[in-house]
């Protein structure tokens, strides 16, 4: 019985090491929040902060991606948060680890998400992400949406 209890034991914490846990989202998704802010302080927007209603609909939609392997923006992405301006920015990578600043920085770059991602009306954000098979590679998958009340 000791050795099956070993071995289980050595079995779930392998896994537990590889995936990613909670925790790690969290963190990643402060990572992104700071990346965020920095980039709007820097461009002399005020930060946000993160809204709850917001943050369950990103982090719903990303998961949402991720297992239905869809890259589209959503068709009402304020449902249910309860916010009258909405601006939704999606990122992908395929690199080990979810690298909020790369895609911060990409997003800086590109015409389209600039004027979101430092849009003075926002002062809400939600930061959702998932991680899994996309278009065959092993993604992470963020959905930032900004917000007004």
């Amino acid at each position: 019985m000791r050795p099956r209890l070993l071995t289980l034991l050595v079995v779930l914490l392998a896994v537990a090491a590889i995936a990613p846990s909670g925790a790690s989202a969290g963190t990643a998704q402060r990572t992104m929040l700071n990346a965020i802010n920095a980039a709007r302080a820097a461009n002399g927007a005020h930060a946000v902060r993160p809204y709850k209603p917001l943050m369950r609909s990103s982090t719903s939609y990303a998961r949402y991606m991720v297992a239905h392997d869809l890259w589209a923006h959503a068709s009402n992405p304020a449902r249910g948060a309860h916010i009258s301006e909405v601006g939704e920015i999606l990122g992908m990578t395929d690199a080990p680890t979810p690298s909020a600043a790369s895609i911060v920085t990409a997003w800086l770059a590109s015409p389209v998400h600039r004027p979101i991602l430092l849009d003075r009306h926002f002062r809400y954000v939600g930061i959702g992400l998932s991680h899994g098979p996309m278009a065959g590679d092993n993604s992470w998958v963020w959905v930032v949406r900004f917000g007004r009340r």
